[in-house]
């Protein structure tokens, strides 16, 4: 009798293995086996285990081959029978291991820009995943969506694998990605939804979803045993991000894309996104024209919104600097003769104001509303732009002559002073006076023209535009204010005086010429009591002159053309009135009839959120 004996087989099986030596421990008995099954088959039989076959290769040693994935024990039996039919069964186990491993990765790179977002569908390769939330200063670029045909690559061996995003939901094989660029108070949570890979904008305070940002999808995700592929990964821009200031883009790195074979096992590439921040186009508010008079509110708009793309508008706030002084370009804004400076209430309302030593007087008032893109203006007053000078600056040409020339250092624009004949003018760069007392006495007169270009010889003798003795000059020119102070007064009486503003003519007749010239109308007088004394008091004489009382040494007057400038003035002495000088002449080569152009400049920011 025959007799098989069990065996088992220590190798690990892999694949189809000779199995050798299976017989060596079994016993013939006395008919004994034809182990090669020659000339009669069947002397040695096998029986396939549950993961593999078995064939007996008639020479002694069987070939195991496993059948598919499997990682465990198999068994199979053997039978040998003898000469005379007698049979035994024997079973032989072994280990099987012919489980495989996907291998490969990578990383696909992906750049998306703010500033191409729109609120369509775009179905033209590389489609849109999603449609966009905002749009942004670059609507017509297809830059919202891209795709990355190459970075990543799997390769199988026995075998299939799939391909999808690690599910950020209890996925071990989830890793979150790393953000860098992101504004403080700001996260990114990610979610699986259906095949894609959906990312949103977390306001930490208080947990707040603001909505999707970036969609991702994969397609070429499986692959048959030993093969390979290169998944496609396509993603597409919805809305903004929060960028940290100055930064302009937001990296997320480390999206992890997994291959998975049958067997469960698995290997990962990774997805690197980069979304560039829209920064806002440049943009010009709407211009208010206004008459130059006092106005209450007027509304125009800032023209931002437009502008500021796909974060929207954060702010729009004033850049200007307190103190900083207001002007039409490089001409300086002046309100009844005083400098406007700008006043910066808050980041979005300015003033224009004059000085605290002269009253801060209010001009006007500019407000921005970013909520509505609008601005507001408000003036209070008519305001007029032109270049300042002070005499105090000018280099006379003389003194106690008919007339003498205050030459303006670096300008054309002198001064020339005259008296009621026959007096004569005295001066220093520091005060005036008439005659030769260097003051102004009841019945005197003095004038100021304003003449480009002056000469004089201390005569009146010639014409304007002649040559040798006398005065010359090539033209007048207008002033809108004009400012003088009180000097040196003889005794405790006080000064009287009378202003007249003139517009000029083309000649050498001053005081008391009567063809050609006229009292320019509407002009203000005001006084500031710079003597600590009573108030003055200033008076309309209905007829374009004004007449001020109650003058004391220290006192200033100030004159302010408003619909007719003037190219000259006269100041004369009233009966009853204290001996005085004037002091130095301020004034400002403007009228309030010229149009003129304020700017405030502004600057405006994205980011809504």
């Amino acid at each position: 009798m025959p007799t098989a004996t069990n065996d088992t087989w220590g190798p690990t099986i892999t694949g189809a293995t000779v199995l050798t030596g299976l017989l060596t421990n079994d016993k013939f008995g006395a008919d004994g086996v034809d182990t090669d099954n020659n000339p009669v088959s069947g002397q040695v039989t096998a029986t396939n285990g549950a993961h593999g076959t078995v064939t007996y290769n008639n020479d002694g040693t069987f070939t195991y081959t496993p059948t598919g994935i499997y990682v465990g024990s198999d068994s199979f039996t053997y039978t040998i029978k003898d000469g005379d039919g007698d049979t035994s069964t024997a079973t032989v186990t072994l280990n099987v291991q012919t489980n495989t491993v996907p291998s490969g990765g990578g990383t696909a790179s992906l750049t998306l820009n703010e500033a191409a977002l729109d609120t369509t569908l775009d179905a033209s390769a590389p489609a849109d995943l999603q449609a966009g939330a905002v749009t942004g200063t670059n609507p017509g670029s297809r830059g919202e969506t891209a795709q990355a045909i190459s970075g990543i690559t799997f390769t199988t061996t026995g075998e299939a694998i799939n391909v999808a995003f690690a599910n950020p939901t209890g996925d071990p094989n989830w890793v979150a990605p790393t953000v860098s660029g992101l504004a403080s108070g700001y996260t990114i949570s990610w979610a699986l939804v259906g095949n894609q890979l959906v990312g949103s904008l977390i306001q930490t305070a208080g947990s707040v979803n603001l909505g999707a940002f970036v969609y991702l999808a994969l397609s070429n995700t499986s692959a048959g045993a030993n093969s390979s592929l290169t998944p496609v990964v396509t993603a597409t821009l919805t809305d903004q991000l929060q960028h940290l200031a100055g930064s302009g883009n937001v990296t997320i790195n480390g999206l992890q894309v997994v291959a998975t074979d049958t067997s469960g096992d698995h290997v990962s590439g990774s997805v690197n996104l980069t979304v560039l921040d829209d920064v806002p186009l440049p943009f010009k508010p709407d211009g208010i024209f206004v008459e130059n008079t006092t106005h209450t509110v007027l509304t125009e708009s800032i023209n931002f919104a437009a502008s500021a793309g796909a974060d929207g508008v954060g702010n729009v706030v004033f850049n200007v600097t307190e103190g900083a002084a207001v002007t039409s370009g490089s001409t300086n804004i002046f309100l009844n003769g005083e400098q406007v400076f700008f006043h910066v209430v808050d980041t979005h309302t300015v003033e224009g104001r004059t000085s605290a030593a002269n009253g801060s007087d209010l001009a006007f008032t500019a407000t921005l509303n970013p909520a509505t893109d609008t601005w507001t203006y408000t003036q209070a007053a008519t305001m007029f732009a032109g270049n300042q000078f002070n005499t105090a600056n000018f280099s006379p040409s003389g003194g106690n002559n008919q007339a003498i020339v205050l030459d303006s250092i670096g300008s054309t624009s002198d001064l020339l002073a005259t008296a009621n004949s026959p007096n004569s003018v005295n001066t220093s760069t520091g005060s005036w006076g008439v005659d030769g007392g260097n003051s102004i006495s009841p019945g005197e007169k003095i004038r100021f023209d304003f003449v480009s270009n002056a000469t004089t010889d201390g005569t009146i003798a010639g014409t304007p535009a002649g040559i040798g003795a006398g005065t010359h000059y090539t033209d007048h020119y207008e002033v809108a204010s004009y400012t003088q102070g009180i000097g040196n007064v003889s005794g405790p009486g006080l000064v009287s005086i009378t202003i007249r503003p003139v517009n000029a003519d083309y000649d050498n007749t001053y005081i008391g010429d009567v063809t050609g010239e006229s009292t320019a109308l509407g002009a203000l007088v005001t006084v500031v009591n710079g003597s600590g004394g009573a108030t003055p008091t200033a008076t309309n004489n209905g007829d374009g002159t004004w007449t001020i009382t109650g003058l004391a040494q220290g006192d200033t007057f100030t004159v302010v053309a408003n619909s007719d400038p003037f190219s000259a003035i006269e100041i004369s002495a009233n009966v009853g009135s204290n001996d005085f000088k004037l002091g130095p002449v301020t004034y400002t080569t403007a009228n309030a009839v010229t149009p003129f152009d304020i700017s405030i400049p502004v600057t405006a920011t994205g980011d809504r959120r």
